[in-house]
């Protein structure tokens, strides 16, 4: 609601402006000087002078006695001469919005502590036993990614972090030359909209959603325990999850293949995720996913999950909404349903789109064999290699799984879902959409 142009100036005493204004009394302070000593009287006077003499010659001017004077308020007249600009001689005022809320925020921490050292010292300031002043500060901030990119998101974030735990030597400096403070003892309370604005920590988050009532629901994080090995865990997926705080559901998915076909076979679906807000997070391992799902289900969030056949295990089966692929894996799912309805040509497709040396790509008999091991394939071991141009239709099922796993990551994943036509996306991915759709319905 703040207005920087209205505040980030010398001469006004608003908002920020009070701070920068007392640099200036500061300084003229310290020099045992006044406004008017900078400025040259005599060539003020003969300015003056000019400018009547033809003034006094309109009408209302003269008849009235209007005339340019010089301005009786000396205090400020310095500081109505100096603005703000960056290197390039641009004034901020007409910088953009970013730059001047960046600045805005920063300096209101000063424009706080002006105030209290001027006006509430007595309550505001305090010594510890050492001697050292310090002061307890909360600071608010509504929204303050406006404006902003994400990357200068997350370093405002760090800076007031940095700021408030004292951990920046140039703004400890200044607060103790200015105010004689040496330390904070602060807090910061965000409200945000934004993934980039959160710390990695969840013990720092506080939720406010809506129940099955439409009752308002706040969840604070501190509330939140999981056990010391798990939460070590869960902090390192924090930085890739933060998007689910602002999601009516989550679809938690194993690895990048996955990430990356998943919203990609929602579109095919006709479901848009970002209206049913529905996030797809990527757990990074099957171990992960029923670890996340508690997580976010702490703070509200609906969840549903897939993990690999390989990957599951028993004490899963009570887990609600933890869907298991049919197959092995993800691949799996994808070159089976192909095969199975004789659409090889869809995965040959693929492979010759996205392979620099298409159909004729070779794999050596060591991955072939390992693949065969790995799926129960029902074949003898390779004894040499072999490429996607051979008529053996059962040798291809262990050569697509071989390339699929040679090729693993988020833009494989995006490829293979563009390539599959609607009617080949497998049941079991189709049962998570869909039942995450209609899960956030709900919401």
């Amino acid at each position: 609601m703040r207005n920087p142009a209205h505040e980030l100036t010398f001469d006004r005493k608003r908002g920020v402006g009070k701070f920068l204004n007392h640099i200036f009394n500061r300084f003229l302070e310290a020099e045992n000087v006044d406004d008017m000593d900078f400025i040259d009287g005599d060539k003020v006077t003969k300015l003056l002078g000019f400018m009547n003499d033809i003034l006094k010659k309109v009408k209302p001017f003269r008849e009235f006695s209007i005339m340019a004077s010089q301005e009786d308020d000396s205090q400020n007249v310095l500081a109505r001469i100096v603005t703000l600009k960056d290197e390039k001689g641009l004034n901020l005022e007409s910088s953009g919005y970013g730059v001047q809320f960046l600045s805005l925020i920063c300096l209101t921490i000063f424009e706080r502590l002006l105030t209290t050292s001027k006006y509430k010292r007595e309550r505001g300031i305090f010594e510890d036993s050492d001697g050292n002043k310090y002061i307890p500060l909360l600071l608010g901030l509504d929204e303050p990614e406006i404006h902003l990119h994400p990357y200068m998101q997350r370093s405002l974030i760090r800076y007031l972090m940095n700021v408030i735990m004292n951990k920046d030597p140039d703004f400890m400096e200044v607060i103790s030359d200015t105010f004689s403070i040496d330390r904070f003892l602060g807090q910061i309370i965000i409200g945000t909209h934004s993934p980039s604005i959160l710390l990695s920590d969840y013990k720092q988050i506080i939720r406010f959603y809506k129940d099955t009532q439409n009752k308002i629901v706040v969840k604070n994080g501190q509330e939140v325990c999981l056990g010391n090995e798990t939460e070590k865990h869960l902090q390192k997926n924090m930085p890739y999850v933060k998007e689910a705080f602002f999601s009516k559901c989550v679809i938690l998915v194993e690895g990048d293949t996955e990430l990356g076909a998943f919203p990609i076979f929602a579109q095919k679906l006709e479901i848009d995720l970002d209206d049913y807000g529905i996030s797809v997070i990527q757990a990074g391992s099957a171990d992960s996913v029923p670890l996340l799902m508690r997580l976010v289900e702490q703070f509200g969030i609906n969840t549903v999950a897939i993990m690999d056949k390989d990957k599951y295990r028993e004490e899963y089966k009570d887990i609600e909404n933890l869907y298991v692929t049919d197959r092995q894996d993800f691949e799996e799912e994808v070159v089976s349903i192909c095969l199975q309805e004789k659409k090889d040509d869809v995965l040959k497709g693929l492979i010759a789109s996205s392979d620099t040396r298409g159909l004729h790509r070779l794999i050596n008999p060591n991955k072939l064999n390992s693949i065969i091991t790995k799926y129960g394939v029902p074949l003898a071991p390779a004894a040499k290699d072999c490429d996607f141009t051979t008529d053996d239709t059962n040798l291809l099922y262990p050569l697509f799984l071989s390339w699929l796993d040679i090729n693993k990551s988020i833009i494989l994943g995006r490829t293979i879902a563009e390539n599959l036509p609607k009617e080949l996306i497998p049941a079991k991915f189709k049962d998570v959409i869909e039942t995450a759709k209609a899960v956030s319905q709900n919401v």
